[in-house]
């Protein structure tokens, strides 16, 4: 099983276009994003548990593409 914390950006949404940075974490071919909890099921054809993971690497759903960020580190994002 693959976990990892990390960042993303949300590229695209085909209903509301945003970007946005998000947070969570990958279990198998799960993308569960933090703070809402949000599972971001993946197409099994391209399961994220197969993929070398890492900064850079596109993730793509039904409605979204996500852009996978740096490492998830707390310190990093502690309001100063």
């Amino acid at each position: 099983m693959t976990t990892k914390e990390t960042t993303a950006t949300l590229e695209n949404w085909r209903i509301h276009p945003q970007v946005q940075v998000i947070i969570g974490e990958i279990i198998g071919d799960v993308y569960h994003r933090w703070l809402d909890g949000t599972s971001i099921l993946t197409s099994p054809i391209d399961g994220l548990s197969e993929m070398e993971l890492k900064e850079g690497t596109i993730v793509e759903t039904m409605n979204s593409v996500y852009k996978l960020g740096k490492p998830w580190v707390e310190e990093d994002y502690e309001e100063g």
